[in-house]
């Protein structure tokens, strides 16, 4: 194999890691729903925070657990801006209310999408690539 198909098939492998990673997280969290308990949280606290070209906040949230009403606190990061004493939906484990997750199924599918589009156009840049004819010429 030449330099040109190495790279071409090296590019498409890391290219389509991206859907590939978008699948397991999305079939993680299916998974972890179908055992949770779903319930809302309130936000108590919301910390803005910039990073390098980005903003995103941290939320601070409480909640029950829906069987023995034991309150327990949680924060995650969310993109947008939410406003103290909204609620939010977050799924918990039964055995373990602790341990919990926030809605995150819609952002994973423009994710999802998202990097389709690009493997797709990683795809054909790769084949276009793999189909031009180069000649060497010594200097």
């Amino acid at each position: 194999m030449n330099p040109i198909n190495i790279t071409a098939v090296v590019i498409m492998l890391l290219a389509a890691a991206s859907p590939f990673i978008c699948i397991v997280k999305m079939r993680i969290n299916k998974r972890f729903r179908q055992t949770a308990i779903e319930t809302t949280a309130q936000i108590f606290d919301v910390e803005k925070r910039t990073g390098h070209k980005s903003t995103y906040y941290i939320i601070k949230f409480h909640y029950k657990t829906i069987d023995k009403n034991i309150e327990y606190t949680g924060q995650t990061v969310f993109g947008n801006k939410n406003k103290t004493g909204e609620e939010i939906t977050i799924w918990y484990k039964a055995d373990n209310p602790a341990v919990f997750k926030t809605d995150t199924s819609k952002s994973l599918r423009w994710a999802l999408a998202f990097s389709l589009l690009f493997f797709g156009l990683v795809s054909w840049l790769s084949i276009w690539l793999l189909t031009q004819t180069y000649t060497y010429r010594p200097g």
